[in-house]
């Protein structure tokens, strides 16, 4: 029996949520998967095991930042550090353009040294962009 793959997924608000849960259903469709993540309510019911529920990261604007900002920054570090701890086959972070998808990347790919760069074979980082006008 193979084993399943290992898909580390990101969604930071209701629509990457829908993104997410359709991916992860599709994928399902093809073998054996293992989901883990953050997402909300869709994602999980599609199989994810959630770090956190997304509605903590949903946040917009200075107002709503700057007083959680703290708590924001150590939710990223801890799901760097389980990113790292897992070994994902792939990290798909699902945002729109302009908030925290290259933020998600770029602390996950700088704190976890043993997760390999573009050029490793099994190893996948792709971001999916919430249709924004």
């Amino acid at each position: 029996m193979t084993a399943p793959r290992r898909i580390y997924i990101i969604a930071g608000e209701p629509s990457g949520d829908r993104l997410g849960g359709a991916l992860m259903t599709a994928l399902a469709g093809h073998g054996p998967v293992a989901f883990r993540g953050i997402g909300g309510q869709e994602m999980t019911a599609a199989g994810l095991a959630p770090r956190f529920d997304m509605a903590e990261l949903t946040v917009m604007g200075l107002t709503e930042v700057l007083p959680r900002l703290a708590h924001l920054m150590r939710r990223i570090r801890e799901t760097a550090g389980d990113v790292a701890d897992w070994r994902p086959d792939a990290l798909v972070t699902i945002d729109s353009p302009s908030t925290s998808a290259p933020r998600w990347r770029a602390a996950i790919v700088s704190s976890t040294v043993d997760i390999p760069t573009r050029s490793a074979p099994r190893r996948r980082s792709i971001s999916i962009s919430a249709g924004v006008s």
